[in-house]
């Protein structure tokens, strides 16, 4: 009966480890894939500040950074992250350095970006504080325009949050009135294979709203 038992468990160990590398191969040969293909464009995203975010610290502050995935089809095709910010309930990444600027291809037609806020410690584990998520498929419909404004985390309940979108006359949400966390991100996309081209002319584009009046730059909220 032992021998019988061991004769399973081996067995069923070789199973694990062939579905394992079944799945490994797998991922590797849709990473291959998604690498062949040409861009259809480039996309920035800028994560400039975040307010209202819940205290994780004894002493009533957080230490917040971002961790931004990119997804396709489900799958993370890129993931980066801000600098942390010390102590601060209402940080600002945007310190002109272009820590908060990330640039993705863009190989699908709907992808999503999901940005994680955590409070940095220095002696336990990170601590998840909110998320937000984004479907930025409307973006990807308008190239060349600037989307920026405020957008409440996963954890709001007000009115509106959850079909927060890219037409503020239509939606209930209020940024003033509401008091949850909240991330103020910009997103622009430039249509083209070339991605080199596409990053000079997301920077020729966003030079050319830096240089509108606040309340002239098209947005969101």
């Amino acid at each position: 009966r032992a021998l019988q038992m061991k004769d399973s468990t081996e067995a069923l160990d070789f199973l694990v480890k062939g579905l394992r590398e079944h799945q490994i191969e797998g991922d590797k040969r849709v990473e291959a894939e998604r690498m062949a293909q040409e861009p259809a464009g480039c996309l920035r995203l800028t994560i400039e500040r975040g307010r209202q975010l819940p205290s994780m610290d004894d002493f009533g502050a957080s230490d917040p950074y971002c961790i931004v995935r990119f997804l396709e089809n489900g799958r993370s095709a890129a993931e980066e992250r801000t600098q942390t910010c010390p102590q601060t309930l209402e940080p600002l990444w945007d310190h002109g350095d272009g820590t908060h600027e990330f640039i993705f291809d863009v190989l699908t037609p709907d992808p999503t970006i999901v940005i994680d806020i955590y409070d940095e410690d220095e002696e336990t584990a990170d601590e998840f504080m909110d998320t937000l998520q984004i479907d930025v498929k409307a973006v990807l419909e308008n190239p060349g325009l600037v989307t920026a404004g405020w957008r409440p985390c996963a954890s709001c309940q007000c009115e509106g949050s959850e079909t927060m979108g890219l037409q503020p006359h239509l939606q209930k949400w209020s940024s003033s009135s509401c008091k949850c966390a909240q991330l103020y991100v910009t997103m622009l996309y430039s249509k083209g294979s070339q991605r080199e081209d596409n990053i000079e002319r997301l920077d020729e584009l966003d030079q050319e709203t830096r240089a509108l009046e606040p309340s002239a730059a098209p947005a969101f909220q």
